[in-house]
This record gives structure tokens, C-alpha cells and sequence, in this order.
């Protein structure tokens, strides 16, 4: 049978199209031209990633009269056990503990133990200089097809496959203004799959895909370069093409398709930039939340700092998305930072960031009766500005569960308030600089 090597390729993967999930893997398809003969034969395709995903390939041939019979996949990289069996009872140089360089014969493994003459010496696996190399020994996995054709010829071959180690992360840059904010959204995509992909059609998935027996791992628990192993915390190459990226959807999920090739190097982080969006409308306010009602008397109120836009093209965006981190800053403040969600479009975008200093509250239970069918309780907020500048104050209250519930409040101007839903009350309060206020809600709840 007759070998055919299907492809030459040295230091990098050609790949026409990858496809970057943000779950870890990538969907990767290439062409490569192939010389065929007439009849049955087999054909190497090899210098692949090594975290190829073997069951995930998927081979076709543009020309007719081609039928693929089977394909193995061999992955034999070298490991110090098959390089120590391959010099079994040769001879071998090793180095003793002087650093002299001495010669004898590799009689044992595990322990290591070279005889000199008469003498043995116990010697380990670094200090062995090694003269043979196993014989199946492949620095790199290949898949092997066996084929038949009917004709002889160049043809082309569309390889399809799925690899791990390579994935993308939004990454977001905010700038406020008095009215307005400008935001930055990167891709910030890492390849770690053992192998490079120079000027490749490259697509982002945004979304939670399914991948049936193959676990996802959770990503970006530490925000960094170096997120795998083998990655280098370096500075990323930048590639700027934000007015050319192409959003889409395709399954329900969404994709960005990047207009230009891009090389994306195995251990590097490459951000591409996605979005570059002025004059965003925004609102800001102080957000507290309560939903507990129980008889501990006075606690304070903690107030985070949130900002809030809608996603839509009307307030310049309008575009789905995907997850990521937001750094916000102000003039050359740095003022914090949120996680995004993946966000489809029209939807409110919330970045909830550090907490007021100048904002400050309490909350009081001043009335808590109970019973076995009945919870009766009510609480006196107070809530205070001591800045310099005026404060939109949201209040979040949760009540509890019951089959009825009566609700009343001391809310009135500047002090606002709207039921959210059965168990849940909204107060708006527009507190100007340097001032407090204070307002009672009451729950009587029936179990």
C-alpha cells in the first residue's frame, strides 16, 4: 500500500476559518491540496494541534470519485519511560554526582540502574545521556485516511475539527463623561492548543454551547494574560478593526466575524477591537438593598455605586454583548470594575461598581409582630447625603412570601416608589448635597 503525504507543513497551521468559542474551544477548517492515485491508498495528514479533539474530525474532497474508508488518529509523543525502554540493556553515558561523564550498560528501570564492570550505579532519568530514541516515537499527532479513488490527480481535502486550549473574552473599556460615556469593547483571545494559526478567517462565538460529553471548564475566575497554563503574561498584540467587525447570530448564539486574517500564535493573547462607541447615555445612582425582615433592630445600609445604559441603536450601540469584564474610569481615575453578562440587544447594560463614601443609611425595625399565620413588620429607613453634589438613591426592599400581603410607606417627595412585582418595592429618592431623609414602609404578610 502506497503512502501519500498530504501535507508539508513546518512550523504553523494553515487553517482557512476558525472559529473561537468563549467556552475554551474552537471549531477549526482547512483545505489542503492532496496527490492522489488510482485505487486504494493511505494518506497522512499530519502536524496538527495537540489538543485536537480526535472524534470531532470530520474529512471531505471537493472531487468525486473519492470514498473514505476509515482514518486512525496517532498521538506517540515521547515520554521518559519509552525513551528509558527504548535503551534497555544498551549502552548509555550518564553523569555522577561530580560531573563526571561515565559509560555503561542501562541493565534496570525504576530504579535506573546502569552497570560499569563489576559496579552498579542507581542514576536518575536527567542524568542519563540516552542513545536510542523509540521507534514509534512522533513529535506531533497525525491522522492517517485510507482511501480509495478512481482516478489519479490533485485534489483538495476539507478537514474539519474541534480543539481545546483557545478561547475569547470580552473585555470592556469605559470612559464617563458629565452626561455621556465612550465605550471600548476588545476581544481578548487566547490560544494555548500547542499549535499557531497564521493568517487565518477567524469568527467569535458568544454564547453557552453545549458539548455533550466534553466538560466545560469555568473561565476567567483570575482576569489575566497568563489564564493557561503555558501562556506567558506578556503584552498582547493588538489588532485595531472595530469599524469592519460583522455581528450576526447563527443557532441562537451570536457571531463576529472578523473582516481581516489575523495569526493568532500559540501562548499568546491577541485583543481585537470590537466596538468603539461615544456619547452613550447613561444614569448613575446609589443602590441599596434589603430583604430581611427580622427583629435585629438597627443595621447600616450599604450603597454601591451603579451605572446603567440601554443597548440599543438609538443610544449608539445596539449590538449584542458577550461577557466580560468592564474597567470604568473618569479623567485619569480609575473608579472600578463589573462583569457583564452575555447582553442581546435592548437590554439594559448595569455595572455595579465600588461603594458611596459620601452616601449613607440605616435601617430600623420598628414595629415585629409574629404569629403562626401572620407577620407584621415595619422599618424606618434613614438615608444621607454628605457630599457636595446631588444623589438619585434607589432602595430595592424584598418582602416575604405570603398567600396575601398589605404594604403601605411614608414615601412622598422627594421620595418616589413602585411595586416591581409581588414581593419587591422600588423607592427612588433624589437627595440633594449635604442633606438626609427618612421614610417608614410597613408589610403585613399572611401565610
Amino acid at each position: 500500500m502506497k503512502i501519500v503525504i498530504a501535507l508539508s507543513l513546518i512550523s504553523s497551521l494553515f487553517a482557512d476559518s476558525i472559529t473561537v468559542y468563549n467556552s475554551n474551544f474552537a471549531q477549526v477548517i482547512q483545505t489542503q491540496k492532496i496527490n492522489l492515485k488510482k485505487g486504494r491508498q493511505s494518506i497522512k495528514f499530519g502536524n496538527l494541534p495537540n489538543s485536537l479533539i480526535p472524534d470531532s474530525v470530520a474529512p471531505s474532497f471537493k472531487s468525486g470519485g473519492v470514498k473514505l474508508i476509515s482514518q486512525s488518529y496517532k498521538n506517540n509523543p515521547l515520554e521518559t519511560l519509552k525513551l528509558l525502554e527504548a535503551n534497555l540493556n544498551k549502552t548509555v553515558k550518564f553523569y555522577d554526582n561530580n560531573g563526571n561523564t561515565l559509560k555503561g550498560t542501562l541493565v534496570n528501570i525504576a530504579p535506573n540502574i546502569i552497570k560499569i564492570e563489576e559496579s552498579y550505579y542507581i542514576v536518575d532519568n536527567k542524568s542519563i545521556i540516552y542513545a536510542a530514541m523509540p521507534a514509534d516515537f512522533d513529535n506531533k499527532p497525525y491522522i492517517v485516511w485510507d482511501v480509495e479513488s478512481n482516478k489519479e490527480g490533485e485534489s483538495e481535502a476539507v478537514l474539519r475539527y474541534l480543539i481545546n486550549n483557545i478561547s475569547w473574552s470580552g473585555n470592556y473599556t469605559v470612559a464617563l463623561k458629565d452626561k455621556t460615556l465612550d465605550l471600548k469593547l476588545w476581544a481578548n483571545i487566547i490560544n494555548s492548543s500547542g499549535k499557531s494559526f497564521k493568517d487565518a478567517n477567524v469568527n467569535l462565538i458568544a454564547g453557552d454551547v453545549d458539548r455533550g460529553g466534553h466538560p466545560r471548564p469555568v473561565l476567567y475566575k483570575k482576569r489575566k494574560y497568563a489564564l493557561s497554563r503555558g501562556v506567558d503574561a506578556v503584552e498582547p498584540a493588538i489588532a485595531e478593526i472595530p469599524e469592519a467587525v460583522a455581528p450576526g447570530s447563527i443557532s441562537g448564539y451570536h457571531i463576529y466575524k472578523l473582516p481581516h486574517k489575523i495569526s493568532l500564535l500559540n501562548n499568546q493573547a491577541v485583543q481585537v477591537l470590537l466596538l468603539d462607541a461615544k456619547d452613550i447615555k447613561f444614569s448613575r445612582f446609589a443602590l441599596a438593598l434589603n430583604s430581611e425582615f427580622s427583629n435585629y433592630g438597627q443595621r447600616k445600609l450599604a450603597f454601591k455605586q451603579v451605572l446603567e445604559f440601554k443597548n440599543s441603536k438609538e443610544n449608539s450601540l445596539g449590538t449584542p454583548m458577550p461577557s466580560g469584564l468592564a474597567r470604568v474610569y473618569k479623567k485619569e481615575s480609575y473608579i472600578g470594575s463589573y462583569y457583564i453578562a452575555n447582553t442581546p440587544s435592548d437590554e439594559n447594560i448595569t455595572l455595579e461598581m465600588g461603594k458611596y463614601f459620601d452616601i449613607t443609611g440605616t435601617k430600623t425595625v420598628t414595629k415585629f409582630k409574629i404569629s403562626k399565620n401572620l407577620k407584621d413588620v415595619e422599618t424606618e429607613y434613614t438615608i444621607k447625603n454628605r457630599g457636595d453634589k446631588e444623589v438619585n438613591i434607589k432602595l430595592y426592599e424584598k418582602i416575604p412570601q405570603g398567600s396575601k400581603i398589605k404594604f403601605s410607606t411614608t414615601c412622598k417627595e422627594p421620595c418616589f416608589y413602585k411595586k416591581k412585582n409581588a414581593l419587591a418595592r422600588e423607592f427612588d429618592i433624589l437627595l440633594k448635597p449635604n442633606s438626609e431623609y427618612k421614610f417608614k414602609t410597613e408589610s403585613e404578610v399572611n401565610y
